[in-house]
Protein backbone atom coordinates (compact mmCIF):
# COMPACT_ATOMS: atom_id res chain seq x y z
CA UNK A 1 0.00 0.00 0.00
CA UNK A 2 1.40 3.36 -0.90
CA UNK A 3 0.69 6.91 1.24
CA UNK A 4 0.84 10.49 1.25
CA UNK A 5 2.31 12.64 4.38
CA UNK A 6 0.26 15.61 4.93
CA UNK A 7 2.26 18.17 7.09
CA UNK A 8 -0.14 19.92 9.90
CA UNK A 9 0.31 23.80 9.85
CA UNK A 10 0.53 26.19 12.52
CA UNK A 11 -2.95 26.55 13.18
CA UNK A 12 -3.45 22.86 13.37
CA UNK A 13 -0.33 22.36 16.09
CA UNK A 14 -1.84 24.90 18.15
CA UNK A 15 -4.91 22.81 18.29
CA UNK A 16 -3.42 19.60 18.51
CA UNK A 17 -4.22 18.68 22.40
CA UNK A 18 -7.83 18.45 21.76
CA UNK A 19 -10.91 16.60 19.93
CA UNK A 20 -14.11 18.02 18.05
CA UNK A 21 -17.12 16.45 17.95
CA UNK A 22 -21.09 16.59 17.25
CA UNK A 23 -23.69 14.62 19.63
CA UNK A 24 -27.33 14.42 18.26
CA UNK A 25 -30.40 12.79 20.87
CA UNK A 26 -32.98 11.17 18.54
CA UNK A 27 -36.21 10.45 19.57
CA UNK A 28 -35.93 6.60 19.32
CA UNK A 29 -34.83 3.27 20.44
CA UNK A 30 -34.61 1.18 18.04
CA UNK A 31 -31.58 3.94 15.91
CA UNK A 32 -30.18 1.78 12.79
CA UNK A 33 -26.63 1.73 13.95
CA UNK A 34 -25.87 -0.61 11.18
CA UNK A 35 -26.89 2.43 8.33
CA UNK A 36 -24.81 4.82 10.18
CA UNK A 37 -21.82 2.42 10.61
CA UNK A 38 -21.45 1.30 7.13
CA UNK A 39 -22.02 4.87 5.80
CA UNK A 40 -19.07 6.06 7.77
CA UNK A 41 -16.93 3.66 6.47
CA UNK A 42 -18.06 4.59 3.30
CA UNK A 43 -17.43 7.95 3.48
CA UNK A 44 -13.77 7.35 4.64
CA UNK A 45 -13.17 4.59 1.45
CA UNK A 46 -13.92 7.92 -0.47
CA UNK A 47 -12.28 10.46 1.32
CA UNK A 48 -8.93 9.20 2.06
CA UNK A 49 -7.62 12.08 4.38
CA UNK A 50 -9.93 10.28 6.77
CA UNK A 51 -8.13 6.93 6.49
CA UNK A 52 -5.10 8.39 8.02
CA UNK A 53 -2.64 7.49 10.91
CA UNK A 54 -0.88 10.36 12.75
CA UNK A 55 2.58 9.69 12.67
CA UNK A 56 4.94 11.02 15.00
CA UNK A 57 7.61 13.01 13.62
CA UNK A 58 10.27 14.82 16.05
CA UNK A 59 10.30 18.55 16.98
CA UNK A 60 8.97 21.58 16.13
CA UNK A 61 10.13 25.07 17.60
CA UNK A 62 6.89 26.79 17.10
CA UNK A 63 4.10 25.21 18.82
CA UNK A 64 2.87 25.91 22.59
CA UNK A 65 0.89 23.90 25.13
CA UNK A 66 -1.52 26.35 27.14
CA UNK A 67 -1.46 25.11 30.72
CA UNK A 68 -3.79 28.08 31.50
CA UNK A 69 -5.44 30.41 29.57
CA UNK A 70 -8.31 31.66 31.76
CA UNK A 71 -7.96 35.48 33.57
CA UNK A 72 -5.07 37.47 32.15
CA UNK A 73 -2.18 35.35 32.81
CA UNK A 74 -0.44 32.52 30.54
CA UNK A 75 2.03 29.75 31.29
CA UNK A 76 3.66 28.51 28.06
CA UNK A 77 5.57 25.35 27.38
CA UNK A 78 7.14 24.69 24.38
CA UNK A 79 5.43 20.80 23.10
CA UNK A 80 8.51 20.53 20.78
CA UNK A 81 6.38 17.43 18.80
CA UNK A 82 5.22 17.22 15.20
CA UNK A 83 2.71 15.16 13.89
CA UNK A 84 2.23 14.18 10.67
CA UNK A 85 -0.84 12.30 8.77
CA UNK A 86 0.40 9.17 7.09
CA UNK A 87 -2.83 8.97 4.52
CA UNK A 88 -2.88 5.37 2.49
CA UNK A 89 -3.55 6.12 -1.30
CA UNK A 90 -4.28 2.33 -2.67
CA UNK A 91 -6.70 -0.55 -1.18
CA UNK A 92 -7.32 -0.47 2.13
CA UNK A 93 -8.47 -4.36 2.12
CA UNK A 94 -11.11 -5.82 4.11
CA UNK A 95 -9.09 -5.58 7.11
CA UNK A 96 -8.28 -2.08 7.36
CA UNK A 97 -10.33 -0.15 10.50
CA UNK A 98 -12.02 2.63 9.10
CA UNK A 99 -13.04 3.97 12.31
CA UNK A 100 -13.69 3.35 15.98
CA UNK A 101 -17.74 2.30 17.07
CA UNK A 102 -18.36 1.73 20.16
CA UNK A 103 -21.96 1.28 22.03
CA UNK A 104 -23.53 0.97 25.94
CA UNK A 105 -27.15 1.17 27.34
CA UNK A 106 -29.00 2.64 30.30
CA UNK A 107 -31.63 1.25 31.77
CA UNK A 108 -33.46 4.62 32.33
CA UNK A 109 -35.11 7.22 30.49
CA UNK A 110 -33.08 10.29 29.36
CA UNK A 111 -34.68 13.97 30.45
CA UNK A 112 -35.21 15.74 26.88
CA UNK A 113 -34.88 19.56 26.70
CA UNK A 114 -35.09 20.78 23.22
CA UNK A 115 -37.75 23.29 22.76
CA UNK A 116 -40.18 22.89 19.45
CA UNK A 117 -41.34 25.82 19.41
CA UNK A 118 -40.45 28.98 17.51
CA UNK A 119 -41.35 31.52 20.67
CA UNK A 120 -39.22 29.16 23.05
CA UNK A 121 -36.63 30.48 25.30
CA UNK A 122 -35.24 27.83 27.56
CA UNK A 123 -31.96 27.80 29.59
CA UNK A 124 -31.09 24.03 30.15
CA UNK A 125 -27.95 22.56 30.82
CA UNK A 126 -25.62 20.31 28.20
CA UNK A 127 -25.89 16.73 28.39
CA UNK A 128 -22.68 14.36 29.78
CA UNK A 129 -20.15 14.40 26.55
CA UNK A 130 -19.86 10.32 27.92
CA UNK A 131 -23.23 10.38 26.68
CA UNK A 132 -21.48 11.12 23.24
CA UNK A 133 -17.72 9.70 23.63
CA UNK A 134 -15.98 6.81 25.25
CA UNK A 135 -14.61 8.02 28.14
CA UNK A 136 -10.67 7.77 27.77
CA UNK A 137 -10.80 7.20 24.38
CA UNK A 138 -8.19 9.12 21.92
CA UNK A 139 -8.53 12.98 21.66
CA UNK A 140 -4.95 14.72 21.20
CA UNK A 141 -2.78 13.61 18.29
CA UNK A 142 -0.14 12.36 20.51
CA UNK A 143 -3.09 9.48 21.51
CA UNK A 144 -3.48 8.65 18.16
CA UNK A 145 -0.02 8.37 17.50
CA UNK A 146 0.26 6.31 20.13
CA UNK A 147 -2.73 4.27 19.85
CA UNK A 148 -2.71 4.12 15.79
CA UNK A 149 -6.90 4.98 16.03
CA UNK A 150 -8.39 5.86 13.14
CA UNK A 151 -9.22 9.73 13.15
CA UNK A 152 -13.24 9.26 13.29
CA UNK A 153 -14.92 7.40 16.26
CA UNK A 154 -18.77 6.59 16.39
CA UNK A 155 -20.43 6.38 19.28
CA UNK A 156 -23.61 5.00 20.31
CA UNK A 157 -25.88 5.41 23.75
CA UNK A 158 -29.30 4.01 24.45
CA UNK A 159 -31.69 5.31 26.89
CA UNK A 160 -35.23 3.29 27.57
CA UNK A 161 -36.56 6.53 25.39
CA UNK A 162 -33.96 7.81 23.34
CA UNK A 163 -30.70 7.36 21.50
CA UNK A 164 -27.77 9.50 21.38
CA UNK A 165 -25.41 9.42 18.91
CA UNK A 166 -21.59 10.95 19.16
CA UNK A 167 -19.26 11.96 16.04
CA UNK A 168 -16.10 12.55 16.74
CA UNK A 169 -12.48 13.88 15.72
CA UNK A 170 -8.99 15.25 16.41
CA UNK A 171 -8.73 19.15 16.59
CA UNK A 172 -5.62 18.84 15.21
CA UNK A 173 -7.18 17.54 11.65
CA UNK A 174 -10.20 19.45 11.71
CA UNK A 175 -11.62 23.11 12.57
CA UNK A 176 -15.17 23.64 13.08
CA UNK A 177 -15.89 23.95 9.30
CA UNK A 178 -13.82 21.14 8.38
CA UNK A 179 -15.29 18.43 10.79
CA UNK A 180 -18.78 20.36 9.18
CA UNK A 181 -17.20 18.62 6.00
CA UNK A 182 -17.14 15.40 7.96
CA UNK A 183 -20.58 15.53 8.72
CA UNK A 184 -22.16 16.49 5.72
CA UNK A 185 -20.27 13.60 3.94
CA UNK A 186 -21.94 11.06 6.40
CA UNK A 187 -25.36 12.54 5.86
CA UNK A 188 -24.98 12.35 1.89
CA UNK A 189 -23.93 8.85 2.59
CA UNK A 190 -26.87 7.89 4.86
CA UNK A 191 -29.46 9.45 2.16
CA UNK A 192 -27.50 8.19 -0.66
CA UNK A 193 -26.61 11.35 -2.35
CA UNK A 194 -23.11 11.99 -3.83
CA UNK A 195 -21.01 14.21 -2.46
CA UNK A 196 -17.64 16.43 -3.25
CA UNK A 197 -14.72 14.37 -1.84
CA UNK A 198 -11.83 17.73 -0.81
CA UNK A 199 -8.51 17.32 -2.42
CA UNK A 200 -5.95 15.84 -0.24
CA UNK A 201 -2.71 17.87 -1.08
CA UNK A 202 -4.40 20.44 1.79
CA UNK A 203 -0.64 20.75 3.46
CA UNK A 204 0.46 22.60 -0.23
CA UNK A 205 -2.61 24.42 -0.21
CA UNK A 206 -2.19 26.21 3.03
CA UNK A 207 1.46 26.95 1.87
CA UNK A 208 -0.10 28.30 -1.18
CA UNK A 209 -2.48 30.19 0.69
CA UNK A 210 -0.08 32.26 2.79
CA UNK A 211 3.50 32.57 0.96
CA UNK A 212 2.86 36.15 -0.84
CA UNK A 213 0.61 37.30 1.87
CA UNK A 214 1.16 41.33 2.57
CA UNK A 215 2.42 42.79 5.60
CA UNK A 216 0.48 45.76 7.61
CA UNK A 217 1.60 49.35 7.06
CA UNK A 218 2.86 49.79 10.89
CA UNK A 219 1.54 52.87 12.95
CA UNK A 220 -1.81 52.48 10.31
CA UNK A 221 -4.75 51.30 12.69
CA UNK A 222 -7.83 51.78 10.41
CA UNK A 223 -6.43 49.72 7.59
CA UNK A 224 -7.50 46.46 9.33
CA UNK A 225 -3.89 44.69 9.15
CA UNK A 226 -3.03 45.02 12.92
CA UNK A 227 -3.76 43.34 15.67
CA UNK A 228 -5.90 45.01 18.28
CA UNK A 229 -3.79 46.36 20.91
CA UNK A 230 -5.75 44.03 23.77
CA UNK A 231 -4.29 41.30 21.86
CA UNK A 232 -0.98 40.74 24.33
CA UNK A 233 1.35 38.00 23.64
CA UNK A 234 0.95 35.59 26.28
CA UNK A 235 4.97 35.34 26.31
CA UNK A 236 4.62 38.91 27.53
CA UNK A 237 2.19 37.96 29.95
CA UNK A 238 3.89 34.73 31.52
CA UNK A 239 6.97 37.27 32.54
CA UNK A 240 5.03 39.10 35.38
CA UNK A 241 6.06 37.83 38.62
CA UNK A 242 3.10 38.56 40.68
CA UNK A 243 1.52 35.22 41.78
CA UNK A 244 -1.58 35.06 39.11
CA UNK A 245 -4.95 34.80 40.56
CA UNK A 246 -7.37 31.61 40.49
CA UNK A 247 -8.75 31.12 37.07
CA UNK A 248 -12.89 30.88 37.06
CA UNK A 249 -14.94 27.98 36.97
CA UNK A 250 -16.27 27.43 33.52
CA UNK A 251 -19.55 26.21 33.18
CA UNK A 252 -21.23 24.78 29.71
CA UNK A 253 -25.17 25.56 29.41
CA UNK A 254 -27.62 25.46 26.48
CA UNK A 255 -29.97 28.59 25.63
CA UNK A 256 -32.43 27.99 23.02
CA UNK A 257 -33.90 30.95 21.10
CA UNK A 258 -36.77 30.86 19.00
CA UNK A 259 -36.89 31.57 15.21
CA UNK A 260 -39.54 34.24 16.22
CA UNK A 261 -37.51 36.28 18.77
CA UNK A 262 -34.74 36.00 16.84
CA UNK A 263 -36.37 37.80 13.47
CA UNK A 264 -38.11 40.43 16.23
CA UNK A 265 -34.66 41.56 16.98
CA UNK A 266 -33.24 41.13 13.32
CA UNK A 267 -36.13 43.32 12.28
CA UNK A 268 -35.88 46.14 15.33
CA UNK A 269 -32.14 45.77 14.01
CA UNK A 270 -33.03 46.17 10.24
CA UNK A 271 -34.98 49.82 11.43
CA UNK A 272 -32.78 51.24 13.88
CA UNK A 273 -29.59 50.48 11.21
CA UNK A 274 -32.14 51.49 8.19
CA UNK A 275 -32.05 55.21 10.17
CA UNK A 276 -27.99 55.35 10.32
CA UNK A 277 -28.07 55.62 6.40
CA UNK A 278 -24.53 53.98 6.04
CA UNK A 279 -25.75 50.61 4.82
CA UNK A 280 -24.72 48.60 7.76
CA UNK A 281 -25.92 45.47 7.86
CA UNK A 282 -25.96 42.68 10.70
CA UNK A 283 -26.19 38.29 10.90
CA UNK A 284 -28.22 36.28 13.04
CA UNK A 285 -24.63 35.09 14.62
CA UNK A 286 -23.83 39.01 14.83
CA UNK A 287 -27.18 39.54 17.04
CA UNK A 288 -26.67 36.17 19.15
CA UNK A 289 -22.98 36.70 20.06
CA UNK A 290 -24.18 40.51 21.40
CA UNK A 291 -27.15 39.57 22.93
CA UNK A 292 -25.20 36.72 25.08
CA UNK A 293 -22.42 39.57 26.05
CA UNK A 294 -25.48 42.10 27.33
CA UNK A 295 -26.73 39.31 29.29
CA UNK A 296 -23.57 37.84 30.62
CA UNK A 297 -22.31 41.36 31.94
CA UNK A 298 -26.02 42.94 32.72
CA UNK A 299 -24.96 42.90 36.22
CA UNK A 300 -21.15 44.11 36.14
CA UNK A 301 -18.00 42.07 37.47
CA UNK A 302 -15.71 43.60 40.05
CA UNK A 303 -12.66 45.09 39.34
CA UNK A 304 -13.33 45.14 35.85
CA UNK A 305 -13.91 48.17 33.41
CA UNK A 306 -13.21 46.47 29.92
CA UNK A 307 -15.63 43.75 28.16
CA UNK A 308 -13.44 42.14 25.33
CA UNK A 309 -15.45 40.30 22.72
CA UNK A 310 -13.09 37.94 21.39
CA UNK A 311 -14.50 36.23 18.00
CA UNK A 312 -12.76 33.46 15.93
CA UNK A 313 -13.61 33.41 12.51
CA UNK A 314 -12.74 31.95 9.28
CA UNK A 315 -10.32 32.75 6.72
CA UNK A 316 -10.81 30.25 3.85
CA UNK A 317 -12.83 33.46 1.96
CA UNK A 318 -9.91 35.06 2.97
CA UNK A 319 -7.28 33.40 1.35
CA UNK A 320 -9.01 32.24 -1.72
CA UNK A 321 -8.20 33.24 -4.75
CA UNK A 322 -9.03 32.45 -8.37
CA UNK A 323 -6.77 29.82 -8.90
CA UNK A 324 -7.07 28.48 -4.99
CA UNK A 325 -10.31 27.36 -3.72
CA UNK A 326 -10.26 26.38 -0.17
CA UNK A 327 -13.95 26.20 0.80
CA UNK A 328 -13.60 22.64 1.37
CA UNK A 329 -10.23 22.90 3.15
CA UNK A 330 -10.77 20.90 6.22
CA UNK A 331 -7.88 21.87 8.49
CA UNK A 332 -8.12 23.95 11.10
CA UNK A 333 -8.25 27.94 8.88
CA UNK A 334 -8.91 30.23 11.48
CA UNK A 335 -7.84 33.90 13.00
CA UNK A 336 -9.76 35.80 16.00
CA UNK A 337 -10.37 39.20 16.98
CA UNK A 338 -10.93 41.49 19.71
CA UNK A 339 -13.45 44.09 20.62
CA UNK A 340 -13.55 46.16 23.48
CA UNK A 341 -16.89 47.70 25.28
CA UNK A 342 -16.53 49.63 28.44
CA UNK A 343 -18.82 47.73 31.16
CA UNK A 344 -20.12 51.20 31.65
CA UNK A 345 -21.67 51.76 28.75
CA UNK A 346 -22.69 48.24 27.75
CA UNK A 347 -26.11 47.82 29.70
CA UNK A 348 -27.19 50.98 27.68
CA UNK A 349 -26.16 49.87 24.54
CA UNK A 350 -28.63 48.76 22.01
CA UNK A 351 -28.28 45.24 20.74
CA UNK A 352 -28.08 46.32 17.12
CA UNK A 353 -25.28 48.78 17.94
CA UNK A 354 -23.18 45.78 19.25
CA UNK A 355 -23.89 43.69 16.92
CA UNK A 356 -22.74 46.20 14.32
CA UNK A 357 -19.85 46.58 16.30
CA UNK A 358 -19.43 43.03 15.86
CA UNK A 359 -19.85 42.80 11.90
CA UNK A 360 -17.41 45.82 11.36
CA UNK A 361 -15.08 44.17 13.04
CA UNK A 362 -15.39 40.94 11.26
CA UNK A 363 -15.27 42.97 8.28
CA UNK A 364 -11.85 44.92 8.85
CA UNK A 365 -10.27 42.14 10.12
CA UNK A 366 -11.21 39.57 7.18
CA UNK A 367 -8.21 40.49 5.03
CA UNK A 368 -4.41 39.00 4.06
CA UNK A 369 -2.73 41.70 5.77
CA UNK A 370 -4.54 40.96 9.42
CA UNK A 371 -4.12 37.29 8.49
CA UNK A 372 -0.26 38.19 7.91
CA UNK A 373 -0.03 39.51 11.34
CA UNK A 374 -1.92 36.87 13.03
CA UNK A 375 0.01 34.36 12.07
CA UNK A 376 3.59 35.93 12.39
CA UNK A 377 1.66 36.13 15.93
CA UNK A 378 0.74 32.62 16.24
CA UNK A 379 4.20 30.98 15.58
CA UNK A 380 6.42 33.82 17.85
CA UNK A 381 4.03 34.30 20.64
CA UNK A 382 1.33 31.74 21.12
CA UNK A 383 -2.19 31.50 21.65
CA UNK A 384 -4.41 32.62 22.07
CA UNK A 385 -3.53 35.83 22.88
CA UNK A 386 -4.30 37.74 26.65
CA UNK A 387 -6.10 40.49 27.69
CA UNK A 388 -5.11 43.63 29.88
CA UNK A 389 -5.58 43.80 33.44
CA UNK A 390 -8.92 45.20 34.82
CA UNK A 391 -10.77 43.51 31.78
CA UNK A 392 -12.27 40.01 31.01
CA UNK A 393 -13.87 38.14 28.04
CA UNK A 394 -16.13 35.92 26.56
CA UNK A 395 -14.81 33.91 23.51
CA UNK A 396 -16.86 33.14 21.09
CA UNK A 397 -16.54 30.15 18.08
CA UNK A 398 -16.33 30.79 13.56
CA UNK A 399 -19.22 27.35 14.37
CA UNK A 400 -21.83 29.88 13.02
CA UNK A 401 -20.21 28.98 9.62
CA UNK A 402 -19.97 25.22 10.26
CA UNK A 403 -22.68 22.64 9.49
CA UNK A 404 -22.87 20.47 12.45
CA UNK A 405 -26.52 20.01 12.96
CA UNK A 406 -26.95 16.97 10.33
CA UNK A 407 -30.06 14.58 9.51
CA UNK A 408 -29.42 11.48 10.79
CA UNK A 409 -33.06 10.02 9.88
CA UNK A 410 -34.71 10.04 12.62
CA UNK A 411 -36.78 13.26 14.78
CA UNK A 412 -33.66 15.54 16.50
CA UNK A 413 -34.63 16.21 19.95
CA UNK A 414 -31.23 17.52 21.49
CA UNK A 415 -27.77 18.60 20.36
CA UNK A 416 -24.57 19.24 21.83
CA UNK A 417 -21.04 20.81 20.39
CA UNK A 418 -18.37 19.86 21.72
CA UNK A 419 -14.24 20.84 21.80
CA UNK A 420 -12.25 18.67 24.40
CA UNK A 421 -10.62 18.55 26.53
CA UNK A 422 -12.18 20.90 28.49
CA UNK A 423 -9.56 23.48 29.58
CA UNK A 424 -6.45 23.94 27.59
CA UNK A 425 -7.82 26.10 24.37
CA UNK A 426 -11.27 25.72 22.34
CA UNK A 427 -13.09 24.74 25.18
CA UNK A 428 -14.21 28.16 27.12
CA UNK A 429 -16.26 29.47 23.87
CA UNK A 430 -19.58 29.77 23.31
CA UNK A 431 -20.94 28.43 19.90
CA UNK A 432 -24.00 29.09 18.10
CA UNK A 433 -25.87 26.72 16.02
CA UNK A 434 -29.15 26.41 13.82
CA UNK A 435 -31.54 23.66 15.63
CA UNK A 436 -34.92 22.64 14.90
CA UNK A 437 -36.97 26.22 15.05
CA UNK A 438 -34.49 28.23 16.68
CA UNK A 439 -31.28 28.84 17.65
CA UNK A 440 -28.73 26.69 20.53
CA UNK A 441 -26.09 29.40 22.21
CA UNK A 442 -23.75 26.57 24.02
CA UNK A 443 -22.58 28.91 26.04
CA UNK A 444 -19.29 28.85 28.17
CA UNK A 445 -18.91 31.19 31.09
CA UNK A 446 -17.53 31.86 34.38
CA UNK A 447 -20.14 30.64 36.86
CA UNK A 448 -21.05 34.07 38.45
CA UNK A 449 -21.90 34.96 34.55
CA UNK A 450 -24.46 32.72 34.99
CA UNK A 451 -26.65 34.61 37.81
CA UNK A 452 -26.20 38.00 35.07
CA UNK A 453 -27.30 35.67 32.28
CA UNK A 454 -30.75 33.50 34.26
CA UNK A 455 -31.46 36.94 35.41
CA UNK A 456 -31.61 38.46 32.09
CA UNK A 457 -33.83 35.71 30.94
CA UNK A 458 -36.25 35.41 33.23
CA UNK A 459 -37.05 38.88 32.69
CA UNK A 460 -37.87 37.35 29.14
CA UNK A 461 -39.92 35.04 30.65
CA UNK A 462 -38.15 32.49 29.87
CA UNK A 463 -37.95 28.75 31.05
CA UNK A 464 -35.45 28.08 33.48
CA UNK A 465 -34.53 23.76 33.28
CA UNK A 466 -33.23 23.09 37.12
CA UNK A 467 -29.76 21.10 37.05
CA UNK A 468 -30.43 19.39 38.91
CA UNK A 469 -32.88 17.28 36.45
CA UNK A 470 -29.63 16.08 34.60
CA UNK A 471 -26.51 15.48 37.12
CA UNK A 472 -23.36 16.73 36.26
CA UNK A 473 -19.47 17.00 37.55
CA UNK A 474 -18.41 20.31 38.74
CA UNK A 475 -14.59 20.35 39.41
CA UNK A 476 -12.32 22.95 39.46
CA UNK A 477 -9.48 22.35 38.27
CA UNK A 478 -6.16 23.47 39.95
CA UNK A 479 -2.88 25.06 38.44
CA UNK A 480 -0.69 22.54 36.68
CA UNK A 481 2.76 22.51 38.85
CA UNK A 482 5.59 24.41 36.26
CA UNK A 483 7.83 21.63 36.92
CA UNK A 484 5.32 19.20 36.17
CA UNK A 485 6.55 17.74 32.58
CA UNK A 486 4.46 14.56 32.18
CA UNK A 487 2.55 13.81 28.98
CA UNK A 488 -0.55 13.14 29.68
CA UNK A 489 -0.25 10.83 26.74
CA UNK A 490 2.31 8.77 28.93
CA UNK A 491 0.72 8.62 32.11
CA UNK A 492 -1.87 6.75 30.48
CA UNK A 493 -0.42 4.53 29.12
CA UNK A 494 2.03 3.70 31.62
CA UNK A 495 -1.38 3.86 34.25
CA UNK A 496 -3.95 2.38 32.54
CA UNK A 497 -6.21 1.84 34.89
CA UNK A 498 -5.44 5.71 36.55
CA UNK A 499 -8.69 6.86 34.47
CA UNK A 500 -11.09 4.70 35.98
CA UNK A 501 -10.22 4.90 39.48
CA UNK A 502 -10.18 9.01 39.30
CA UNK A 503 -13.39 9.19 37.51
CA UNK A 504 -14.78 6.81 40.09
CA UNK A 505 -12.96 9.44 42.54
CA UNK A 506 -14.33 12.55 40.63
CA UNK A 507 -17.95 10.90 40.53
CA UNK A 508 -18.00 10.48 44.31
CA UNK A 509 -17.14 14.27 44.57
CA UNK A 510 -13.55 13.24 46.51
CA UNK A 511 -10.43 15.73 45.87
CA UNK A 512 -7.85 13.32 44.35
CA UNK A 513 -4.37 13.98 46.07
CA UNK A 514 -2.66 15.61 43.68
CA UNK A 515 -3.07 18.13 40.90
CA UNK A 516 -1.71 16.26 38.73
CA UNK A 517 -4.37 13.32 38.99
CA UNK A 518 -7.32 15.77 38.92
CA UNK A 519 -6.05 17.18 35.87
CA UNK A 520 -5.95 13.86 34.93
CA UNK A 521 -9.52 13.12 35.64
CA UNK A 522 -10.59 16.25 33.21
CA UNK A 523 -8.48 14.73 30.62
CA UNK A 524 -9.41 11.31 30.14
CA UNK A 525 -12.83 11.00 31.71
CA UNK A 526 -13.62 14.44 30.34
CA UNK A 527 -15.58 16.17 32.78
CA UNK A 528 -17.90 19.01 30.72
CA UNK A 529 -18.05 21.63 33.64
CA UNK A 530 -14.17 22.45 34.33
CA UNK A 531 -11.19 25.12 33.68
CA UNK A 532 -8.13 25.04 34.16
Amino acid sequence: MSFQTEIPTPIDIIMANGGVGSGYVLETTSFDWAGLDAAVSRVVQKWRLLAARVVFEGSVSWSFYLSRTLGSHLTIHSVDKAYVLRIPVGDLGNSFKTHTFTTRRFDHPLPISLPVSSDSLKLYPIYLTDYFIVAGGNMSMSDYSISQAPLLSLHITYFDNVTCVGIEGPHGVFDGIGFGLVLEAIEAELAGRSWEIPRLDTSKCFADATKDLPSAALGEEGDGGRLPDTMIPATVVSAKKERPPPPPLIVFKNIFIGDNIVAKWKEESKEMLSKEGDGSFVSTGDLLAAWLTKAAFNKPPPNTDTIIMKTIFDIRPTLSTPSLDLTRYPHNMMSAFDISVSLSTLSSLPLATLAKAHRQAIIKYRNRAYVKSFLDFLTSDGFPPASPERSTWILFSNQTSAKLVIDLKEKLVGFEKFVLPVGPVAPVNSSINKVGKGWVLCAALPKERWGSVEGVLREMGAEIESPSLRPALYVTMKRRRTDDSVDLAAVRVAAPKAATSLRQAAERRIKPKSQASLHVIAWRCRIPNCSL
